[in-house]
């Protein structure tokens, strides 16, 4: 556990009960307000508004970019994974139409006779030549 979620129990029960991110911030700065020195600064120092505000946007300018980071990363991975689906689609595509192109195994019918009917059904062979007439 590191140490960005060794807390994360604590202030999403905090979080439940302040009901919401606005209070829930309230409550924290309330807390540093009323129990630390973090908006007046260190007896004898003047400028501890000013600090305090400094330091705040230095935490939020921070998480902000690991923010944007993490987002980057999270659309890079979803494009990856959509251009793998796109692919797949494209060779299932391909293996289909190979399918339907490829010339089918053709059925012969059997005749009363017990001969092969191919009139019905197509040949690469090419058709016999017509019986001829034998004159006597």
């Amino acid at each position: 556990m590191n140490s960005d979620d060794r807390f994360d129990g604590m202030y999403m029960n905090l979080a439940q009960q302040c009901r919401g991110i606005d209070p829930l911030l309230d409550s924290v700065f309330g807390f540093l307000r009323r129990k630390t020195d973090f908006f007046t600064g260190p007896p004898g120092q003047s400028n501890g508004p000013e600090m305090a505000v400094a330091k705040v946007m230095e935490i939020v300018e921070k998480h902000r970019k690991i923010a944007g980071k993490e987002m980057e990363e999270k659309v890079k991975k979803m494009e990856k994974v959509k251009e793998k689906k796109r692919k797949e689609k494209e060779e299932r595509a391909k293996v289909e139409a190979k399918k339907t192109s490829s010339p089918s195994e053709s059925v012969l019918e059997v005749n009363n006779d017990g001969a092969f009917d191919v009139s019905s059904s197509p040949s690469s062979l090419p058709s016999p030549p017509p019986p001829q007439q034998i004159l006597s």
